[in-house]
Order: C-alpha cells, then structure tokens, then sequence
C-alpha cells in the first residue's frame, strides 16, 4: 500500500482486555475518513477469534463510512463455522482472503483464494498476474481439499493439543498467555525479559519462537509459538520452565 502512494494508518487493540474489539471505536476510527480496512480473524499473532456478530459490526462501520473492507481469514479453517463468507452481503464493499498453506501445511505452496461479490472480483482478475496459480499449487490443493479425513484428524488434534498446552503454559511463571483459536498462541514475558533474549536462549536446543516485538502495537515482552507435535511441544515446555 505505502509503495502504491497510500496512506497506512493503525486501530490497535488493548492486550490487557484480551484484544477485545469495539465496534463503536472502530466506527469513530473509520469516520476520521478510510477507504480500506484490513480486519484480521482469527487475529494474528493473538489467536482472538472474533464473532460473526463483531464482524457484521465491523461491516456495518466500514458501510457507514464508505469504507472497503479486506478480511483476512487465512487461519479461519480452524474454526471454519465462524466464517463470514455467508454473512456479508451480496452487493457489498468486501473481499475476504483464505490462505490453504496454513491449516493444510505445505507453506511452500503458496496457494490462496478470495471471495468476494462478483463486481469485486471481476476487477480483482484485470489486477491479476497470466498464470497466477500454478500447476503444483492448483494439484496440492486440490489433494488437500479431497483427504477429509486429514482435516477432521488435524482439527481434533490441533483442539486438543492447544488445549493441553494452554493449561501448561498458563502454570510458568512469568508469562501471560492470550488464550487462542488457531495453530498458534501468544505470550507475553512478565518479568522483564525481552522475547529476543529468550529466543536466543532457545536456539542452542533448536527451538524457535516468533519474537513479536515487530508487530505493530506490540512491545518486546510478546512471542508467539505454534501448536506442533506432543513431543516437540513437550520439548518446549521443558526448555521454557528452564529458561524462565
């Protein structure tokens, strides 16, 4: 957007009430004068999941305001239900982007889709790069979209295991953790230590956490870890308790 001449603005969330959203904020925000807002749900990296009814909130605001809104669901397949694919209406300023890479794992892929109204996306295809999805993307997903029993294998699994870890997490000293809805869950070190310092620390055992200090509204204190397997995540508990 800013390499296109836009001017990027920012509505941050408050961490100390969970990233709770308020419509009639984001209302007063949009008046100051928005063509475009970018609402992100499943939040990343918070995890917050935002209902249907806060999302229509959102619509509701960015209608009143002559405002497009892009809704980014690209961690939505975990808690596909929530969508708001089936909410907007037909005739409406909006596009939402899905990525498949993320519940589906073949991150290398690069394969995603949008949705939108037909007005929406006629002008999105003039936009468009020849050939924008290739062969092996366009075979990957469709091998991902036909194994049903993966999806419903990586949901319950993914449920469960966010579930054990949040209970884990939440027993460590010194951290605050922010409860989550997707394959991953943010952090926040309590005691004056900086997410660089612990991911530092990590590195020599080969762990990786996702120093959130970059994000926007985000301080150094914040990192992100992700949901993997029951021994790669008991490594990590291991190593956090030790490190904090």
């Amino acid at each position: 957007l800013e390499l296109a001449g836009w001017t990027v603005d920012y509505h941050c969330l408050d961490p100390e009430n969970g990233f709770a959203l308020d419509p009639v904020a984001v209302a007063a925000k949009l008046s100051q004068g928005f063509d475009l807002l970018f609402f992100c749900n499943p939040g990343n990296p918070t995890g917050r999941l935002y209902s249907r009814a806060e999302i229509q909130g959102v619509y509701d605001a960015c209608a009143e305001a002559g405002c497009f809104l892009a809704l980014d669901e690209a961690f939505m397949d975990f808690c596909e239900e929530h969508s708001a694919m089936k909410l907007l209406p037909a005739a409406g300023d909006w596009l939402i982007l899905r990525s498949m890479t993320k519940f589906f794992g073949f991150p290398g892929i690069r394969l995603g889709y949008s949705i939108a109204p037909e007005r929406v996306t006629a002008r999105v295809k003039r936009l468009l790069p020849p050939w924008s999805v290739g062969t092996l993307a366009q075979a990957a997903g469709l091998a991902a979209l036909a194994d049903t029993g993966h999806s419903r294998l990586t949901l319950d699994y993914v449920s469960a295991e966010r579930a054990r870890l949040t209970v884990r997490l939440g027993a460590l000293p010194g951290l605050k953790l922010f409860p989550g809805t997707a394959n991953y869950l943010l952090l926040r070190l309590e005691n004056g230590s900086s997410a660089a310092s612990l991911q530092e620390r990590l590195l020599p055992q080969l762990i990786l956490i996702r120093d959130c200090s970059n994000f926007i509204g985000l301080d150094d204190s914040y990192f992100r870890i992700a949901i993997r397997t029951v021994a790669e995540n008991d490594r990590l508990l291991a190593a956090l308790n030790t490190a904090l």
